[in-house]
């Protein structure tokens, strides 16, 4: 097959890659921060609202 599809990862990992060989360390940093943090703290809201909508005790 000759076509190439990138996936939402390996979007977000070419954009980081580009951003520091270019020196932009001021937009990758916070990029990177918020993007992992983020995505943990999604991670963490669903499982807690899946529980609550399940009726069990929340994990804290």
């Amino acid at each position: 097959m000759d076509s190439f599809t990138f996936t939402t990862f390996s979007t977000f990992k070419l954009e980081n890659v580009q951003l520091r060989e270019n020196k932009k360390h001021s937009i990758l940093y916070p990029y990177l921060a918020y993007n992992y943090i983020g995505d943990i703290l999604l991670a963490f809201a669903d499982m807690t609202l899946k529980r609550i909508k399940k009726g069990r005790k929340l994990p804290l």
